[in-house]
């Protein structure tokens, strides 16, 4: 290795090591968990895989396929019996994972830039607004990296269509799906790529050019006709639902087609307001470039078709699901967010291209302009959803503080966003100095991201479970099970937070109404004698040492603790749970 690589090497280790004690010390700071039910569920299926060898949630079997990160965190929920800690430390585990996406990104970015513009690349997708996701406990934490290795080797499989290659990207896309079931989109985008790459490189008018240019795919198309006959398979033994998991449940709509325009261009403005706006107005273009020019490099040829491919099905997949999902209006900004850093890639080379061809200028003023106005898009019923988009936060923000002076704000600031646009993309000599831009912008909004998700887990904290987190674990034995009894008057954030800080909280039995979420539990009611019995289970009476339940009405037993400002109470029973008489 010679000593330009190594200092490469040092200097994109070093990028991670600071990115990670960043974004950790950051994680830190929030004292509560903020995305539910999504936190718990993860955070049990890990602790149910460290005490059983098993993925459960409230003790019974997950139906979740999104395993692969809750395996990795598994061994700290083993090694650490106190979960407040234990939570600390994932925290800083995330950190680890999001920042190691630097790597893959960094190979990603050398296909078009010199090491010193790569480097910068990679410091551009470490400081995007949805590494604030180090502070939960979500799959993006794994996907983020396992995306980015995906993508490169996709790319690479494109420049070189060998066996090996191709093997590795379905490796990958399986590693992927098992991370985020969503990731399934990856293999539309392979598939979308290798015939793009056919398409782009094929030669003469009769069609055969473009046949041969699919033929050093074949692996696969051989592993997509297996694995497409496997799901049939599953479809017809076990029905479709069995391709669902966890998802099955979920009914589904056929949205109207003005309803999913509205989602997709919603979720691309996202995107570009989420990357800096200048970055989609590059992407752009090197799609454009790469996918028509006739003097387009190879290297801009494969990373334009790739990339076309991630980011356009990663983006249609997110809004579509969205739109057949129902429900209130969101964008997931966490769905969508692991294509960034092929935007900042775009960036990177567009900035540092020596050659410009003027019809390719044009399309950048153009793409700089529609990139600025594209935020205007978003729905205002969208901005602020908890845990969906954290770039929203920033908005949600400018709009308290501007009252009713938000229009004119929103309009000064998107003609600012043009012009500064327009400046970075067709200007050269102030080119050089857009990516610097960007990442110079994402202090402010880091900032304000940061301090946002700070005030809405300390608001969680302070209605569910105190500054004493773990005050059920220390208040009962070590061998206790603590029942929850909740009813319709309560929040079922106190539920969630309650049993994500503590081990002995197991079952959760709701009363007065279902508890709607995913995690599982048991309907009860009060019998005749004031003991509680399960609706649907032969009217068992419920068996309980100890229960967390609310103060009113009140239970037989007696009170050993108590929870502050929510009313919930720590209740030794007497075998049961029973009505006070």
């Amino acid at each position: 290795m010679t000593e330009a690589p190594v200092a490469t090497t040092r200097w994109l280790l070093g990028l991670v090591a600071a990115s990670t004690v960043v974004r950790a010390s950051l994680a830190l700071s929030h004292g509560c968990p903020f995305v539910f039910d999504d936190e718990v569920i993860y955070a049990d299926m890990a602790r149910g895989l460290a005490d059983t060898g098993t993925f459960t949630v409230r003790d019974v079997p997950s139906a979740q396929t999104s395993v692969v990160y809750s395996a990795l965190i598994a061994p700290i929920y083993a090694w650490i019996d106190a979960l407040p800690v234990a939570w600390s430390v994932v925290k800083v585990f995330n950190a680890l994972l999001l920042s190691l996406a630097a790597i893959p990104i960094y190979h990603l970015a050398r296909r078009l830039l010199e090491p010193v513009a790569s480097l910068f690349v990679a410091a551009l997708s470490l400081a995007v607004p949805s590494m604030v996701f180090a502070a939960t406990v979500m799959t993006e934490n794994a996907f983020y990296p396992i995306a980015a290795c995906f993508t490169l080797a996709l790319v690479r499989a494109v420049e070189r269509p060998g066996v090996a290659r191709q093997l590795i990207v379905v490796a990958l896309l399986a590693l992927a799906v098992f991370t985020r079931a969503q990731a399934i989109v990856f293999g539309a985008a392979t598939v979308t790529a290798y015939v793009g790459w056919a398409w782009r490189e094929r030669h003469g008018t009769d069609g055969r050019g473009f046949w041969r240019g699919l033929a050093p795919f074949w692996p696969t198309w051989s592993l997509l006709a297996i694995g497409i006959g496997g799901l049939v398979a599953i479809a017809v033994d076990r029905g479709g639902d069995a391709l669902l998991g966890a998802y099955a449940s979920q009914k589904l709509f056929v949205p109207q087609a003005r309803r999913l325009v509205d989602i997709v261009v919603n979720h691309i403005a996202v995107l570009d307001l989420s990357t800096g706006i200048v970055p989609l107005a590059a992407f752009v273009v090197l799609a454009a470039l790469g996918l028509f020019a006739r003097d387009a490099t190879r290297s801009e040829r494969v990373v334009a078709v790739v990339g076309v491919s991630v980011v356009g099905w990663v983006t249609l997949f997110a809004a579509a699901w969205i739109a057949v999902a129902g429900g209130h209006f969101r964008i997931l900004e966490r769905a969508i967010f692991p294509v960034s850093p092929l935007l900042f890639v775009a960036l990177g080379w567009w900035t540092h291209r020596a050659d410009r061809p003027r019809a390719f200028v044009v399309v950048a003023a153009i793409a700089a302009v529609a990139a600025a106005a594209l935020p205007a898009a978003i729905t205002g019923g969208s901005i602020g959803h908890s845990g969906d988009s954290p770039v929203l936060y920033v908005v949600q923000t400018l709009q308290e503080d501007a009252g009713d002076a938000w229009p004119r704000w929103a309009a000064v600031i998107l003609v600012g966003f043009a012009v500064v646009a327009l400046a970075l993309l067709t200007v050269r000599r102030i080119s050089r100095y857009a990516p610097a831009v960007v990442l110079l912008a994402f202090i402010p909004v880091l900032v304000a991201v940061e301090r946002r998700v700070s005030g809405i887990a300390g608001g969680v904290a302070y209605y569910t479970v105190g500054a004493a987190r773990d005050w059920v674990d220390r208040a009962v034995p070590g061998d206790a099970t603590v029942a929850v009894l909740w009813n319709a008057t309560l929040r079922r954030e106190t539920v969630w937070v309650n049993e994500f800080f503590n081990r002995r909280v197991g079952p959760v039995y709701a009363t007065g109404g279902s508890f709607s979420g995913w995690p599982v539990h048991t309907r009860v009611e009060p019998d005749a004698d004031g003991r509680f019995v399960a609706v649907e289970a032969g009217r068992e009476p419920i068996a309980a040492g100890y229960v967390i339940a609310h103060e009113t009405p009140a239970l037989d037993g007696e009170v050993i603790a108590r929870m502050p400002n929510s009313g919930f109470v720590l209740i030794r029973t007497n075998g049961f749970l029973q009505l006070a008489r």
